[in-house]
């Protein structure tokens, strides 16, 4: 219904399965499971022209209303209302700060600005298009903006011929509405007066205006920063609740079903297809098993999808010929699927795997590991940017970057169209783990499709810890380092030598020379409760810690020169204490010792001379005389202490 796009009435779906991005409305005859809640969002609707869909990350929130709800507003879903409905879906959008809103023109009410001017006719040429966009969002900034752009530009609205613009009502689906409160969009008028111009639809609506808005629950308490929201949510919103088994299982088999129909009607009647698409029962047993033994993780829904979309792959593959609709979905797609192609069945799936689970944290592993050294150094950098881990929560969220600022972290010189080369292999494509940003033509950017993602695969949730962990780092030393500018930069609030060592040992010092990081700490560093005083102090951080170093290197050096003085000392301590035994040993153990050998000896002289009265001749005793006579010598020297 724009100049822009196809019809999205009248576009048919190229998959049944979209993998973990929500469903568009141009798939609403694939959405299953959700029938109920599409005609409970209406009802809101219908009383009070404004509904605000909570739920947590993955509930399915966009999906509901995008090819749930728009759908069946189309087809009379508010009676009276008539059928001629122009949805426009717009997100605040993140990585806007003050400065940059000045400089570029970008907010959330300038995007908001280009998407409803999707709906209007062309003006002639792309400058007073352009023109027209100023317009629109200087327009909408005033009191009653929804109902001013009705107003203002209702006549100019992009209809067949022959259709009364005056029939035309327009939703106004706000996605993502927690994206106003990122701190990004911290002290951004046009984030504040987004959020006016909410309350002022919700007060006195227009009558052919409605807006939705949808929002992760763990935001309801971001509400409280404005006013009069949370009056507005609490009176007119809408809490997703999970799918039961039932529901679950037409999410499982109803697509597929409803796809080969789709096919059917589109294609060449010559064409072969299967009169239906038969799930094994192993398959669907265990898909329902998986899924329910992880209902209380709200990513189950998004994993599901993801496995789905894998499925059906892995299922065309088999196939021997050319086929746009597989016949059966077997327990060998199963295993293929959750495995990564490239790994081949590998038998039976262990019962003790997840296969949601294991199928998300597979294929991407698998697709990084394609890739050389190079390449994967060039991801790494890349993903690091593409999340962050709130320091307040502890949740990861997405982070929406330039495509231009992405393809420099690929490398010196790397272009766009690198960017774009380098992630198409897998990464975007019928799955779409990253999303590729072209609703605004002057600023391109590039974004994770869902958190699901980063929460699935090991290696990019490792990533993004490895990060908070260096920003915890320096959170914990800027605290300090604002201690010490506070307390006069006295010496007893520099860091211990503990906390130095432990931060040497993490590389924190070369961090903090790196100009990126230091941006990107800046940037988290406003989600923090106590962010204005920290943040008039982080000028004084690099001078916090050299003064910190400096004393450790100084209490090292006479440490140093004390632990010698005092190896000087023992050596000294040791020889006094041993000069008395020396002396004792020489003087006198030595000269008594030596006495004690003369005696002996001669004793022994004594004992071995014989004596015999009857001599057979005249010196027949002279040797026993001499032994005796020598012991009678070395009695005499050891008497006068001869020899000591």
């Amino acid at each position: 219904m724009n100049r822009h796009d196809p019809d999205a009435r009248v576009r048919l779906p190229r998959e049944p399965y979209p993998g973990l991005r929500p469903f568009l409305d141009f798939e609403a005859a694939l959405l299953f499971g959700r029938e109920r809640q599409v005609r409970e969002v209406i009802e809101h609707l219908r009383q009070t022209q404004f509904v605000a869909v909570l739920g947590g990350s993955g509930s399915g929130k966009s999906s509901l209303i995008r090819a749930g709800v728009v759908p069946e507003l189309r087809s009379h879903g508010i009676p009276g209302a008539g059928d001629l409905w122009l949805p426009m879906t717009c997100t605040p959008g993140t990585n806007v700060s003050a400065a940059d809103s000045a400089v570029r023109g970008h907010s959330p009410i300038t995007r908001l600005a280009r998407r409803f001017a999707t709906l209007l006719r062309s003006r002639g040429s792309e400058a007073a298009d352009a023109e027209r966009c100023i317009e629109i969002a200087a327009v909408f900034r005033q009191e009653a903006g929804f109902a001013r752009l009705l107003d203002t530009y209702g006549g100019e609205l992009d209809l067949p011929p022959g259709l009364d613009p005056s029939d035309a009502r327009v939703l106004f689906v706000l996605d993502q509405f927690e994206e106003i409160f990122h701190p990004t969009n911290k002290d951004v008028e046009d984030a504040r007066l987004l959020v006016e111009r909410v309350l002022d639809h919700f007060f006195a609506p227009h009558p052919r205006c409605h807006v939705v808005l949808t929002m992760r629950s763990e935001h309801l308490n971001d509400c409280a920063t404005f006013l009069e929201l949370p009056d507005a949510i609490n009176k007119s919103s809408y809490l997703v609740r999970r799918l039961d088994v039932d529901e679950l299982r037409g999410a499982i088999t109803g697509p597929a079903q409803r796809f080969l129909r789709l096919v059917a009607r589109s294609s060449d009647p010559a064409r072969a297809l299967p009169d239906a698409v038969v799930f094994e029962e192993a398959v669907l047993d265990r898909l329902l098993h998986d899924v329910q033994a992880i209902t209380h993780d709200p990513d189950h829904l998004p994993l599901l999808q993801h496995l789905l979309a894998r499925l059906w792959e892995a299922a065309l593959e088999r196939g021997e010929m050319d086929v746009a609709v597989p016949a059966r979905i077997t327990i060998g797609d199963l295993t293929r699927a959750v495995n990564a192609a490239a790994r081949g069945d590998r038998g039976p799936l262990d019962s003790k795997v997840n296969t949601l689970r294991a199928c998300v944290e597979n294929w991407p592993e698998a697709l990084y590991q394609w890739h050389d050294a190079g390449k994967r150094e060039q991801f790494d950098n890349l993903f690091r940017h593409l999340a962050f881990k709130d320091p307040n929560t502890g949740l990861y969220s997405q982070q929406r970057i330039d495509v231009d600022s992405g393809a420099q972290l690929l490398g010196p010189g790397a272009s766009r169209a690198d960017l774009r080369a380098l992630i198409a292999e897998g990464f975007l494509g019928s799955v779409d783990y990253l999303f590729w940003d072209e609703e605004d033509p002057a600023r391109v950017t590039l974004k994770v499709s869902h958190e699901s993602f980063i929460r699935g695969w090991a290696r990019f949730r490792a990533l993004i810890d490895t990060e908070s962990t260096h920003f915890d780092e320096f959170l914990s030393v800027l605290r300090k380092g604002a201690d010490w500018s506070l307390g006069a930069r006295a010496e007893d609030y520099l860091l211990e030598a503990g906390e130095l060592r432990r931060l040497a040992d993490s590389g924190f010092a070369q961090r903090l020379r790196q100009a990126d990081k230091r941006i990107t700490w800046r940037r988290f560093l406003a989600l923090d409760r106590d962010a204005a005083r920290l943040t008039q102090h982080e000028g004084a951080l690099d001078a916090f810690f050299a003064a910190s170093q400096t004393r450790l290197a100084e209490r090292q050096l006479r440490e140093g020169r004390a632990r010698r003085s005092a190896r000087w000392l023992v050596v000294f301590t040791v020889l006094f204490a041993l000069l008395p035994t020396a002396l004792f040993s020489v003087f006198v153990q030595g000269p008594t010792m030596r006495r004690a050998e003369l005696l002996f000896d001669a004793g022994n002289r004594a004992n071995r001379a014989t004596l015999n009265a009857n001599q057979a001749a005249v010196g027949d005793a002279g040797s026993t005389l001499d032994s005796l006579l020598r012991a009678a010598e070395l009695i005499e020297a050891a008497r006068i202490g001869e020899g000591s």
